[in-house]
């Protein structure tokens, strides 16, 4: 469960950024900039988790990605309310779906890593800690 809650929080991430990204310049700027720190976190917790290879790694990955998200989640919240349609993006997006589905492949990958660790201590704190900032 506390994997599932982890993976809501990326997966709106995800569909925030694709949805921002392609939205019009300077109207959505504060958006714009919001979702490109939020892509850069992303991208370094998917880069932190194929470099892990043990649990004290994958926790410490975990940790500063609990870290970094616990000031852009609030934010991130709010957009998904003024924004709930995400998912329904115009047609001439697909390009760009295509860049988030690959990304969201990679952050199942990382996810995929933390379950081989679930049992361990560090591991299980470092999900608890990413668990709270999804609530």
């Amino acid at each position: 469960m506390k994997l599932l809650k982890g993976l809501s929080l990326i997966t709106l991430a995800v569909f925030i950024v694709a949805f921002v990204a392609c939205s019009g310049s300077g109207q959505y700027a504060a958006e714009k900039k919001l979702m490109k720190q939020a892509s850069d976190v992303m991208g370094d917790f998917i880069s932190g988790m194929e470099k892990a290879d043990n649990a004290k790694e994958v926790a410490s990955v975990l940790n500063t990605f609990a870290d970094k998200m616990t000031g852009l989640a609030p934010k991130m919240k709010e957009m998904e309310k003024k924004y709930p349609k995400i998912e329904e993006a115009p047609e001439e997006l697909s390009v760009m779906m295509k860049d988030i589905e690959a990304m969201q492949q990679k952050m199942m990958g990382a996810m995929m890593k933390i379950m081989q660790y679930q049992d361990d201590p560090d591991v299980k704190a470092a999900q608890e800690k990413l668990e709270k900032i999804g609530n």
